[in-house]
């Protein structure tokens, strides 16, 4: 992500659109799924997510006898699913890019308007379910902001 100049509005939206087709891609390569970026596709991201974080050895002895996916392979998924989730919002629902930052580090978020409260954060939600967060399901995500904001 340091490739590109995240303060000009333009490589971002270039940046994210490229890690949404990351998500394409590895669907189509490893899920042999087709993601069209149809909110109806987001059945699909949500299944491959929790698909993915089934392969994750959890617990000592787990990750001890079988290798799973490296820290940095799991955030460029998360990346890749999350901005593939944000671009569709962007798309069907608008909001622009933001780099944002937080106490905990610098994440993307889509952002409604000028107020900061009213952000979404998928590249977390796509983190959170790759870490075995049950609570967190991206379509609900997905949904929930969908209906917040009317179709532009």
């Amino acid at each position: 992500m340091a490739d590109f100049d995240f303060s000009n509005p333009e490589e971002l939206e270039a940046a994210v659109a490229g890690f949404a087709q990351m998500a394409v891609v590895h669907a189509e390569k490893f899920y042999a799924t087709r993601l069209d970026f149809t909110e109806k596709s987001m059945e699909d991201v949500q299944l491959i997510l929790e698909r993915l974080q089934e392969t994750i050895p959890r617990g000592f002895f787990a990750r001890m006898t079988r290798r799973g996916p490296s820290d940095a392979d799991m955030l460029k998924v998360a990346t890749a699913y999350g901005c593939y989730t944000g671009e569709l919002l962007r798309q069907h629902h608008g909001g622009r890019w933001k780099l944002m930052e937080f106490p905990g580090g610098t994440t993307l978020a889509l952002q409604w308007g000028d107020d900061e409260k009213q952000l979404a954060l998928p590249l977390a939600v796509a983190q959170s379910i790759l870490k075995g967060e049950k609570r967190h399901n991206i379509l609900l995500y997905y949904q929930a902001f969908a209906e917040e904001h009317p179709a532009v």
